[in-house]
């Protein structure tokens, strides 16, 4: 692997530029406004080499972006995030983490709300 790659910018940010949508994601200190994407539909998880199929509604947001605001995954769990009008309650988070690390993947928001 080659000094300075960086998943979050090479794969992720050029997905995220194309296809994320506004998501106001609100904590305790305030309200953080970041591109997630919409993935409240369902989403494939690879469980230990087995895909399941899964209609629990999802946010995936960059951990690069997190950072940046200073938000740490533990601070989401029992918090809220809001994108296209609705506004989820986030359950957990599950890390999509890539060969460089956490910090470089994606974090997956498992939501609950109204609309699940």
């Amino acid at each position: 692997m080659a000094d300075g790659l960086s998943f979050s910018t090479l794969l992720y940010r050029p997905v995220f530029d194309r296809l994320a949508v506004p998501a106001d994601l609100t904590l305790t200190r305030g309200t953080f406004t970041l591109p997630a994407l919409d993935k409240t539909t369902g989403l494939s998880l690879d469980l230990s080499g087995l895909t399941v199929e899964t209609m629990t509604p999802i946010v995936e947001l960059m951990m690069a972006d997190l950072t940046t605001i200073g938000v740490t995954p533990d601070e989401l769990d029992g918090e809220t995030i809001t994108l296209n009008g609705r506004t989820w309650a986030i359950v957990s988070h599950r890390f999509n983490g890539v060969p460089t690390g956490i910090s470089d993947g994606t974090l997956h928001l498992v939501l609950e709300g109204e609309d699940a």
